[in-house]
């Protein structure tokens, strides 16, 4: 905070630790609908100029967008450094993808200091009544909430984040595809995700043809998806039986368009 002492653009906001996803709280009750709210962990640092780059992204070819990503580098100490990228040749439209995180648990982003969501979309997530379930991992809330509210998301294809690797650092090298989940954290995901769509007055199994549709814009989204897309997956839907065979069909037309492409947002890999 000594950095920030007697600089009158920066409020500090103090509160007692009460884990991660209050913080997060705290800021969508503090933000303005017209804030740029970005997030930083303690361990990561970004680079110099990673707000300049993002904020020009948002009013530059991303301005559709609510929620935007960059990528990271792990590291095993951090240090300053520049980024230098034109986010004009960066950018990338990923749409919109509520059906597919309701019906299959798409994780479509990156990490917490790699995100930046508009104020007005934070409110609508958060805050959260069961704060106390995330303690860690409550950028997944923000990732998991910005699809389900059907909001816009945007990659900047650019390193603005050196995320630190050391031996505390428990969730280095997990993903978000269902292997390596506790029971106790599927259970803190399915309510968040209930409590979310019924706040925004959403059914919680989406529709045959929202899903069909995302899926059929599955390039613009699929390489940035920690969830491992399986056909199985819509064969238990609540769904007559034809459609479920043609959502099928639709996951393996999507990964075979999307088989050139590498696999992002997946936490714990170098980008």
């Amino acid at each position: 905070m000594a950095v920030v002492d007697g600089d009158q653009r920066f409020q500090v906001v103090q509160q007692n630790n009460a884990g991660q996803l209050s913080i997060f709280n705290r800021a969508a009750v503090e933000a303005d609908p017209d804030d740029l709210v970005f997030f930083l962990d303690a361990d990561d640092v970004w680079a110099d100029d990673h707000l300049a780059i993002v904020d020009s992204a948002l009013r530059g070819s991303l301005a559709i967008c609510d929620c935007v990503f960059t990528e990271k580098r792990d590291a095993s100490h951090v240090e300053p450094f520049r980024c230098d990228v034109d986010p004009a040749n960066a950018c990338h439209v990923l749409g919109t993808t509520s059906g597919v995180t309701r019906g299959f648990f798409a994780w479509i982003g990156n990490v917490t200091s790699t995100l930046c969501l508009r104020g007005s979309l934070l409110r609508r997530i958060l805050p959260y009544p069961y704060a106390v379930e995330w303690k860690i991992r409550a950028d997944d809330c923000l990732v998991l909430g910005a699809s389900i509210t059907n909001a816009v998301k945007g990659h900047i294809d650019a390193v603005t984040v050196l995320y630190r690797v050391h031996g505390a650092n428990n969730l280095h090298g997990s993903d978000t595809s269902g292997r390596t989940e506790s029971p106790a954290y599927r259970v803190a995901k399915e309510r968040f995700i209930n409590w979310l769509a019924d706040r925004e007055s959403l059914d919680r199994v989406p529709s045959f043809q929202l899903v069909l549709t995302e899926l059929s814009l599955a390039r613009d989204w699929l390489p940035y998806t920690a969830a491992d897309f399986s056909p199985e997956w819509a064969l238990v839907m609540p769904w007559p039986m034809f459609k479920r065979l043609k959502v099928s069909l639709a996951i393996l037309r999507a990964k075979w368009a999307c088989r050139q492409f590498p696999l992002r947002g997946l936490r714990g890999t170098n980008s």
